[in-house]
């Protein structure tokens, strides 16, 4: 695990008696930590530049990776998507997770083409669902791509149903 930037991001798990369990430092920044509740594994979502490090992994250019904190408090299957910023995750009981953030150009997210912005905006939101046991988001759309539209959260019901919240201009789509 290694960083080019001077900043340092670590990952503490206490037990109930508020006692050190396990720690970790963690590449990237703006992290996002949740707990699979049909695995009880730990997932960490961070903005990761392109000298960010996971092992041998690395993205091209700077955008969110995760990876799984593994009980031996090591990152392991690492994966990432170039040219994208997180905004929100969350998990349902089933174990969805969602994903959501935004790209400023023609990116392909995951294998879903996310169009880029117009000229009069700055970016276009999308929807992911990641699938924690194979590192894959078997789908991505864009929720949002005018200047008044934004997503601004979401929640995973327990039978993975996922909602999404925010203002819309002129209109539901």
């Amino acid at each position: 695990l290694s960083s080019e930037s001077s900043w340092a991001s670590r990952y503490l798990e206490l037990d109930r008696a508020k006692t050190v369990h396990r720690s970790l430092e963690l590449p990237g920044s703006d992290h996002r930590l949740l707990v699979d509740p049909a695995t009880g594994d730990v997932w960490m979502f961070a903005q990761c530049g392109s000298g960010d490090r996971i092992g041998a992994f690395a993205l091209s250019s700077a955008g969110v990776c995760a990876a799984r904190i593994s009980a031996q408090t090591t990152l392991v299957d690492p994966v990432g998507w170039p040219d994208t910023v997180l905004e929100d995750v969350a998990v349902g009981a089933d174990g969805t997770i969602a994903l959501l953030g935004y790209v400023s150009t023609d990116t392909n997210v995951g294998g879903h083409e996310i169009p880029s912005p117009t000229s009069l905006d700055r970016k276009t939101q999308f929807l992911a669902r990641f699938d924690p046991n194979t590192g894959t988001l078997p789908w991505a759309l864009k929720v949002a791509n005018h200047r008044w539209d934004v997503a601004t959260s979401m929640a995973v019901g327990d039978d993975g149903s996922i909602f999404v919240v925010g203002t819309i201009a002129g209109g539901a789509q």
